[in-house]
């Protein structure tokens, strides 16, 4: 079977990461370079969330996303984006984007993952 022209794995390629806890990394493992920390908490600590995930993006050399969502309300995506300047060029900013959003974005990478040959290990 195939989507978009790409094989589809057996299992499922992004999963949760059931170690983290003891040896480190992001929540979920597999994510095409991405290093995504999941939170679902009513009280928001974003800021600290951030810091943990781009310390583990960092680490393992991946892109940071965080998600997360309070009860009652839709999930949220932060992440690095590239921004144009007035003067020519781009530079990385820290932005909040809704999920739907987000899940076009993933989207779009894993499809240039795919192209460039860049598949996870299952």
């Amino acid at each position: 079977m195939t989507d978009g022209g790409f094989p589809l794995p057996d299992k499922p390629i992004v999963q949760r990461n059931q170690n983290q806890s003891a040896v480190g990394g992001s929540d979920l493992s597999n994510t095409f370079g991405l290093c995504i920390e999941v939170k679902r908490q009513e009280q928001l600590s974003i800021n600290t969330w951030w810091q943990q995930c781009t310390k583990a993006a960092d680490d393992n050399g991946e892109h940071p996303v965080l998600l997360y969502r309070q009860n009652g309300k839709k999930w949220r995506c932060v992440t690095l984006m590239w921004a144009p300047v007035p003067a020519g060029g781009q530079v990385q900013v820290r932005a909040e984007t809704d999920f739907d959003t987000f899940l076009n974005w993933f989207e779009q990478w894993v499809q240039r993952k795919l192209v460039q040959g860049d598949v996870p290990r299952v």
